[in-house]
């Protein structure tokens, strides 16, 4: 059998790359476009915990930003729900500013790939 050329490999290895970001970004979307079908709104009597607004706008269509808001807002309620039922979190990462910048980057890329 031969090997393909180091070039091929490398297309190829990306391409699976990309296509594991966008499976996990699915997954992402997916839980927050169940949250909003679903009448989720978040109100909390606290100014410092997050907010959901019950609006039914397309979380793939959304900026980045409100797609990360809505994101932290669910996973917000998630983990308090299960702390409640003495579960552990449910989302247990606290995502760092360069995470957060390097999902944005790979969200970018993929609408951008999408739209052309």
């Amino acid at each position: 059998m031969v090997a393909a050329p180091r070039r091929v490999r490398a297309r190829v290895e990306r391409g699976q790359l990309l296509h594991e970001r966008h499976r996990a970004r699915r997954r992402w979307t997916d839980t927050l476009e169940t949250a909003i079908e679903c009448g989720l709104s978040l109100r909390p009597s606290r100014a410092d915990e997050p907010s959901l607004k019950r609006d039914r706008h397309n979380p793939v269509q959304a900026p980045f930003d409100r797609m990360i808001d809505d994101w932290f807002s669910v996973t917000y309620l998630m983990n308090n729900l299960n702390r409640g039922l003495g579960f552990a979190d449910a989302y247990p990462f606290v995502l760092a500013s360069p995470t957060i910048e390097k999902l944005r980057f790979v969200y970018e890329t993929i609408v951008a790939a999408v739209t052309g």
